[in-house]
């Protein structure tokens, strides 16, 4: 496989001539959940005019909306993906991507959406005894945090999550290559999660070793008070994509290679034996 700078390169390379539209397409992205969000400011507006009893159902509402705009923006999210992707595979060739092709991710809802929520759901399954197990462990130091606020309880329950927290990055490694399979397969939900899980074996660790190269630009990004993340993310997107064209480039490489069966060793082929004509014997006269 190519190394994470090759991938980097690479990633690049695709997004040479389009780093400027691939920044607006996100801010599209950023600005939608924005103005979907504002019937939950418009909510906690009203609730501290009024005060008193209407905050909790506006914090039930909230988070319920949420969770909707979550996954009205999935399709538009996913596009993103894919057209980084397309500008790694060098799809547009001389053309700039246009910003209204995120929208065309909206024609795919139904998969894309059906695909995230498998996804959520194998977590929750694979996340829900060690995490019950964790804060059953924690208990005494989340009374302790609630009632006084106490700094030592709140590093011991953060330290007591670490495993919980390694176990979801495992899984997210392990299925973060959905959304580039749905492209490019008819697969449906779980098939893809399971596609996605087969072809991340053994690379896990090089996956989680792209997304840390990537740290440095991102602290760099946060002195631009968030707005190099604009240009980081299309970055990030872009190496991923590279990194999973890679790995299907690596399997059609090992299946094209033509198997070598190795004969029993009882079987060996006999030299052949030289063609030689006797000579006359002598005779004497």
């Amino acid at each position: 496989m190519k190394t994470n700078s090759q991938l980097r390169r690479q990633a690049r390379f695709g997004l040479e001539g389009n780093w400027g539209m691939m920044a607006l397409c996100y801010l599209l992205i950023i600005l939608m959940s924005y103005v979907l969000m504002l019937p939950v400011e418009a909510g906690a507006a009203i609730s501290a005019i009024k005060g008193g009893g209407a905050v909790a159902t506006n914090t039930l509402f909230a988070n319920v909306w949420q969770i909707l705009v979550v996954i009205a923006i999935l399709p538009a999210s996913w596009m993103l993906s894919v057209m980084c992707l397309r500008l790694v595979r060098g799809e547009y060739g001389s053309q700039q991507v246009r910003v209204g092709e995120v929208m065309e991710g909206y024609r795919h809802t139904n998969r894309v959406v059906f695909a995230y929520l498998a996804m959520v759901l194998v977590v929750i399954v694979i996340l829900f005894v060690p995490i019950v197990l964790t804060v059953l462990w924690c208990g005494e130091d989340t009374t302790r945090w609630l009632h006084s606020q106490d700094i030592e309880a709140l590093g011991r329950m953060t330290m007591k999550f670490i495993p919980c927290i390694i176990i979801y990055v495992f899984v997210a490694l392990r299925l973060n290559l959905y959304c580039f399979l749905l492209w490019d397969t008819n697969l449906g939900a779980f098939a893809v999660l399971r596609e996605s899980n087969r072809m991340m074996k053994g690379r896990c660790w090089k996956m989680f070793c792209l997304w840390l190269s990537f740290i440095g630009w991102a602290i760099l990004a946060l002195f631009t008070f968030g707005i190099g993340f604009l240009w980081l993310q299309p970055y990030i997107t872009a190496s991923m994509g590279a990194f999973y064209d890679d790995i299907r480039a690596e399997e059609a490489a090992a299946a094209a290679e033509p198997e070598t069966v190795e004969e029993p060793a009882g079987n060996e082929e006999q030299p052949a034996a030289l063609d030689v004509e006797p000579k006359d014997e002598y005779t004497e006269p």
